[in-house]
């Protein structure tokens, strides 16, 4: 589990545009296929990053939908069948309309007929803006732990700046602010806890099986992280239970500033050299 795309049998997937560089993970691949315009429609997983970052990485789009939306099926995860932070399967594509498709595809199928756990909504996209004569877009520049590096921080200036000029959207007025970020370190400590409730110990018992070395970042993210340890019971309840406090406090947060939609990096950089990613906070 890291943020790029490489394994011992497989080898390192590579940007299309450039190959000294990263296309991202964990679903690289299908970003760099979309990339290289060998494919036209791609599905991910995502649960920390895992379709936003690669989609960024290779200027293509990416959709993770809330999860319970989208099918998962019999997608493998080492984690086994926990709730604490779940994954959810997703589009990619070249182009907005592709990915509108293929959500619009799946959710048309009421997959929640066949998958109890999946929330029973029909496709319904317009109303999100409906009755809406003004937008609040909020703008995230940073999330107060680490800075974006200057062409991130200049993409998002470039879009800020073109939304105030545009000042509307059809009929409907914008207004753009910039967002501030609540608490994103807790956040991290949160979630890479709840990530290998077992401290890491199933997916090192596979490596261990197979008789394959563990890659650095994976090191990095589950044996070198001091958030990451075995927990019991107690400890699994108390991280649950602050996981819950810290999502009802970024709603009240979220409400309080007024926002109907955030923009926000997708990472602190661009695609970075093979075996540098290592910052989560933007996706997770």
């Amino acid at each position: 589990m890291h943020l790029e795309s490489s394994s011992n049998v497989y080898g390192v997937a590579k940007n299309p545009f450039n190959t000294t560089l990263t296309c991202g993970g964990s679903s690289g691949g299908e970003a760099a296929a979309l990339g290289f315009h060998s494919s036209a429609i791609g599905l991910g997983t995502d649960i920390g990053g895992s379709i936003r970052g690669p989609a960024s990485m290779q200027g293509v789009y990416g959709f993770k939908p809330s999860v319970g939306r989208f099918p998962v099926g019999d997608v493998f995860m080492t984690g086994g069948s926990s709730d604490s932070i779940r994954g959810t399967t997703g589009p990619m594509g070249r182009t907005l309309a592709i990915v509108e498709l293929v959500t619009k595809a799946i959710i048309d199928t009421r997959p929640w007929k066949v998958r109890p756990e999946l929330i029973a909504k029909p496709w319904a996209p317009e109303a999100v803006l409906a009755d809406k004569k003004k937008i609040r877009v909020g703008v995230l520049h940073s999330d107060g732990v680490v800075n974006p590096q200057p062409p991130v921080a200049r993409a998002l200036k470039e879009v800020e700046s073109k939304l105030k000029a545009a000042g509307k959207v059809g009929d409907i007025e914008l207004e753009i602010i910039p967002f501030t970020p609540y608490k994103h370190d807790e956040a991290w400590r949160i979630i890479s806890s709840l990530y290998f409730e077992d401290g890491g110990v199933g997916s090192i018992s596979l490596l261990e099986e197979t008789g394959e070395p563990m890659m650095e970042l994976t090191k990095f993210i589950m044996t070198e992280n001091e958030n990451v340890r075995p927990l019991n019971l107690a400890d699994l309840w108390a991280l649950n239970a602050e996981k819950h406090a810290y999502r009802n406090a970024y709603t009240a947060h979220w409400k309080a500033s007024g926002i109907d939609f955030l923009i926000a990096p997708a990472g602190p950089g661009a695609a970075q050299p093979h075996g540098t990613t290592h910052y989560w906070g933007y996706t997770s």
